[in-house]
């Protein structure tokens, strides 16, 4: 999917273009239900809310929080970050487009009915959004040296990295729960990968995530192998006659069965 011509916001030379295609290859995604548009956020959202992924397959982007600083950058070259706080800007923009583009991942056989539909609510999902933020933050510097030409990208990363203050995430406690998630299950496996986890649970939606993330764990689960040889068997014990009714009560002398504790811990 390419940008659509008639979208609001400036092309910046294929930048929105990348940007979908590298979120789509990095979550290892199907599909994107992108429909091409890069819209403005109505003026009356546009100084509180960065980004949206839409309803109808649509982005739109803050005017003056995520095109204008990027404009700039473009326009101006690596000279505008001298600013360190106008650089940390810029990343922020670009992690806001990743992260609503994150948002149209979907299985290559889905509508956006099949997304909506699944979603089946209006209000934010914790997880999806936990799970995106803290991909996104994990793989940004990578993204942008792919999505930037070289010569805007790495002083923009040196000029962040260089920065007054560290970059927060949106939902910070969401992200921060969604990435000790995928650290905690990462370790108990050798051959998983935080990032693995975090892949798994963002480009799933709330239907298809529980089975996303058990996966990883049952793939990895090796099941004692039952032997090919048959165990033998041991001797049968010898046959009695069937005591009487009488004979099978026990006297008072018999040693009984001893009965378990009530709360006795079993191994």
């Amino acid at each position: 999917m390419r940008r659509d011509p008639a979208s609001e916001v400036p092309g910046f030379d294929g930048l929105w273009d990348r940007l979908a295609a590298d979120v789509v290859s990095n979550y290892r995604a199907e599909a994107t239900l992108w429909n091409g548009r890069i819209d403005y956020l109505p003026p009356d959202r546009e100084n509180d809310v960065r980004g949206q992924a839409t309803a109808d397959g649509r982005l739109l982007l803050s005017r003056p929080l995520v095109v204008e600083p990027l404009r700039r950058l473009y326009a101006e070259g690596p000279g505008a970050l001298s600013d360190p706080r106008f650089a940390q800007t810029c990343w922020r923009a670009l992690k806001t487009a990743a992260h609503e583009f994150g948002h149209l991942t979907a299985p290559a056989d889905w509508t956006l009915d099949d997304r909506i539909r699944d979603l089946g609510r209006d209000e934010q999902d914790p997880a999806e959004e936990g799970f995106i933020e803290a991909l996104t933050q994990a793989e940004l510097r990578g993204l942008v040296s792919r999505v930037l030409p070289p010569e805007l990208a790495e002083p923009l990363a040196r000029a962040v990295a260089a920065g007054p203050e560290p970059m927060l995430p949106s939902y910070p406690g969401w992200t921060s729960a969604a990435g000790m998630f995928a650290a905690e299950l990462a370790a108990e496996f050798e051959d998983l990968r935080a990032v693995d986890v975090l892949r798994a649970g963002a480009r799933e939606s709330a239907s298809r995530r529980p089975e996303a993330l058990a996966n990883l764990i049952i793939t990895r689960t090796q099941l004692p192998a039952s032997s090919r040889t048959p165990a033998a068997r041991p001797p049968s014990a010898p046959t009695w006659p069937a005591p009487s009714p009488r004979a099978s009560r026990a006297s008072p002398t018999s040693p009984q069965p001893e009965a378990p504790a009530p709360n006795a811990a079993k191994n």
